[in-house]
């Protein structure tokens, strides 16, 4: 029992360092790998499989947690095809809410909907400054084009986890 709890805190760690790099990805590459969700999604589902082991607990939790991921990502398209979110942004979502119960899944969403509307905030102030004083210095700098939402997602899921 005491391996299996052992076990279950050393996947909230990985979950922590792949927090951290989607953060570093979205940020400096404006992507989030496939790779990454997927390992979101593996270490969700094997933290569910141990805790529900843990508790002698039936396995149904497993499935609507699954159904939830897939009725996400359904409920996302028309998002990214409208240009509001990237597939990379859905599919951590979607990863994520394996980790969730259905109230802190609210929680989630709800936080990182605000992060990413106080980020995209940051965003528009920041690029209105470097338009003004562009024309008083000549500035080289580039605007920011695109939110990076991992960042939302990721401090959402600390917030809602840690």
């Amino acid at each position: 029992m005491l391996t299996i709890t052992l076990f279950i805190t050393w996947l909230y760690y990985l979950l922590a360092v792949l927090l951290a790099s989607a953060v570093y990805l979205d940020w400096r590459y404006r992507q989030l790998p496939n790779w990454l969700s997927l390992l979101v999604l593996f270490s969700g589902v094997a933290t569910l499989l141990l805790q529900q082991a843990l508790a002698s607990a039936s396995y149904d939790e497993l499935g609507l947690r699954m159904l939830t991921a897939l009725l996400l990502i359904l409920a996302a398209l028309p998002v990214y095809y409208l240009g509001g979110l990237a597939a990379g942004d859905i599919k951590l979502i979607a990863a994520l809410s394996v980790w969730f119960e259905f109230e802190q899944l609210k929680t989630f969403l709800l936080l990182t909907t605000l992060i990413g509307g106080f980020l995209a905030l940051i965003i528009i102030c920041y690029n209105l400054c470097l338009t003004l004083l562009s024309f008083r210095y000549q500035s080289n700098k580039t605007k920011i084009t695109t939110v990076p939402y991992g960042i939302a997602i990721s401090l959402g899921t600390a917030l809602v986890l840690f």
